[in-house]
């Protein structure tokens, strides 16, 4: 044959030794305990915006309302949506909601103290 292949084991090349990897601990890790408090606190803070915000919504998509029937003739109802295409709100709950704050804000003191008093308790009812 044309020549014979020499290998030569001295020339061949030694791998590099391989350190020890040293496993690092994190700075920070999970506590269950502490998110389960910010997730309690977040929630509370969410429903205490919830039903301050429940009478003043003009979102489209606010899907947090708890929602009970309330039942009108329709003449009533004929109202509330003519009211609610001339000032441009949203929905009739809106209306009803402005409606009734006008309403509360007229109240004198007297009548005033009696409807909070009525609310409380039906609140706690719920």
């Amino acid at each position: 044959m044309a020549g014979e292949l020499k290998l030569d084991k001295s020339k061949r090349k030694t791998p590099k030794p391989i350190e020890e990897t040293k496993i690092s601990k994190p700075e920070n890790s999970f506590n269950l305990e502490k998110f389960n408090k910010e997730k309690n606190k977040e929630r509370t803070q969410k429903k205490s915006l919830d039903s301050e915000n429940t009478t003043n919504s003009t979102n489209k998509k606010d899907k947090t309302k708890l929602v009970r029937m309330v039942r009108v003739s329709k003449d009533t109802a004929d109202k509330v949506n003519a009211i609610k295409g001339t000032l441009t709100l949203y929905s009739q709950d809106d209306v009803v909601s402005k409606g009734l704050d006008m309403i509360i804000n007229s109240m004198d003191d007297g009548d005033r103290r009696l409807y909070e008093i009525l609310l409380q308790v039906e609140k706690k009812k719920r």
